[in-house]
């Protein structure tokens, strides 16, 4: 969208149809855009533009260059190396001619005097401003002649206030929110040198960007443009730090605020846009300089997956990884599983977003082990009577499990079967039980909702089918002998019930 004009070099192209003493003081510099734009006498222009003359009239019109533009027609499109515009031979409409590029056979050409005259039609503190004392002087010897130092000055200078005048042009026409994304990036690569040093982050400049980061990856084209930018794997390098290898946490480290505010930003980015689920899986390389002695150090790399940093994180929270980084902030604090509570949440947003409708990163999952790792947090939640974060984890496998029987209702075979098995191991089955004993009836809805989708599968296991049997009967006879429903939503609390109904019928 924004590649054209910034990899468009910058050059210019005198139009005149009349003598250079004939000069129209209202020149002025052209600003391109996608729509046709009149060139008037003495206007000047960037190179990398559509331009076209009316042979008949000689009016002449210059535009963006579109990305579907036929380049067929002209000889060549506008590359990082262009230089100047010349006259193609080649027809186009009747009465027209293509000004096109030709970067490649020609040597950069500027016209000294027109630029000369271009930027003097800005306002004196405008010149002011570009250089003290304001445009050199024209000097009043030939032009073309190199051997004279003035005249070599003065093309040194003016060549230099011209580029830079072009490339304030661009800078104005590039999208704010472009420029956010860019000081974003920044930022983000400031953090990761000084973590891989060992040098002191600015946590809080650091945090602001990444919650930044997270409001503006809502909207689809900011994300594409995020990602274009290559702002990804410096974002992914940011949740990774910490869990990446026990060798490099010794210099390449961030907080388990950073990383819940790294993985906020991620399942944002990805989440429920199709276009950007091949993220989840995308290659990223990272590297960390370990010193190995006095004298030398040792370079550590590793390519990973936004979705393999996230599994290592849940490694993490089982106690599976040696993590040093201890936080201040109490809203923060740890607990004894390894990450802070914010974490805890973030990691399961991420990975929800990463995993939910996305097949490719679904199967990245499960041959990295992913359904067995996260039944363990699960596990430990339960044990821990965190039914909040066990309602959650629960949540994700039923969604997961139904998307599977969807796309095989639909005629897709084979490998869907693999997620209903993955999430149906005896811990998977025995968690979805066991959410039942969440005192908040709530909960207790998602573990139904859970279990209407695993039963199926569980029962293959006698034992848990006894056991589950059991709860869900406990669980009736308390609803029927207690006043319960008079707390609720009388149809709401109709509906569970028979949603009650319908898992106990399945365990017969």
């Amino acid at each position: 969208m924004y590649s054209t004009i910034s990899k468009a070099a910058i050059c210019l192209l005198l139009l005149t149809t009349q003598t250079q003493t004939q000069i129209n003081v209202n020149a002025k510099e052209i600003v391109a855009t996608k729509e046709w734009q009149v060139v008037e006498e003495g206007d000047t222009i960037p190179a990398g533009l559509h331009v076209r003359i009316d042979m008949a009239t000689g009016q002449k019109m210059v535009k963006l260059l579109d990305d579907d533009d036929d380049t067929d027609d002209t000889m060549s499109t506008s590359t990082p190396t262009s230089t100047s515009l010349v006259l193609s031979d080649q027809h186009t409409n009747e009465g027209e001619y293509e000004l096109v590029d030709e970067a490649t056979e020609f040597e950069p050409q500027y016209d000294y005097v027109m630029m000369h005259r271009a930027l003097s039609h800005l306002p004196i503190e405008e010149q002011e401003r570009m250089r003290v004392g304001g445009l050199p002087a024209l000097p009043i010897q030939n032009l073309d002649d190199d051997n004279n130092a003035e005249v070599v000055r003065f093309k040194q200078e003016m060549k230099a206030l011209w580029l830079r005048r072009q490339q304030e042009l661009r800078d104005a026409q590039e999208p704010d929110q472009v420029k956010v994304l860019k000081e974003h990036i920044v930022i983000f690569e400031k953090a990761l040198a000084a973590a891989a040093t060992a040098a002191d982050v600015d946590e809080k400049e650091l945090l602001f960007a990444l919650e930044e980061l997270e409001f503006h990856a809502s909207d689809v084209d900011m994300a594409r443009d995020f990602h274009t930018l290559g702002g990804w794997p410096l974002l992914v390098s940011i949740l990774s730090s910490g869990s990446a290898s026990p060798e490099a946490i010794q210099s390449y480290q961030f907080s388990d605020e950073v990383r819940a505010y790294a993985a906020w930003a991620i399942g944002t980015a990805v989440k429920n846009t199709g276009e950007f689920f091949p993220w989840a899986v995308e290659p990223v390389k990272m590297q960390a300089d370990i010193p190995a002695s006095a004298h030398d150090v040792l370079r550590w790399t590793k390519t990973t997956t936004a979705l393999s940093v996230l599994l290592d994180i849940f490694g993490e929270w089982n106690g599976q990884n040696d993590v040093n980084t201890v936080t201040n902030s109490t809203d923060y604090a740890k607990n004894k599983g390894g990450i802070s509570r914010k974490l805890q949440q973030k990691v399961l947003y991420a990975t929800g977003s990463l995993l939910r409708g996305n097949r490719l990163a679904q199967e990245h999952f499960i041959a990295l082990g992913g359904p067995l790792l996260i039944a363990n947090v699960l596990q430990t939640c339960l044990s821990d009577k965190d039914w909040k974060v066990s309602s959650k984890v629960v949540l994700l496998a039923h969604d997961l499990i139904t998307e599977s029987i969807v796309e095989n209702n639909l005629g897709s075979n084979d490998s869907r079967n693999l997620i209903a098995e993955a999430f149906t191991t005896k811990i998977w089955c025995d968690g979805a039980v066991g959410l039942l004993e969440a005192s908040d009836i709530r909960l207790k809805e998602k573990s139904l909702f859970a279990l209407e989708t695993m039963t199926p599968y569980c029962i293959r296991d006698e034992m848990w089918q006894d056991k589950a049997r059991k709860s869900m009967e406990l669980l009736r006879r308390e609803w029927k002998s207690t006043n319960v429903n008079e707390d609720y939503d009388q149809e709401w609390f109709a509906e569970l019930q028979t949603l009650s109904d319908v898992v106990h019928a399945q365990l017969f």
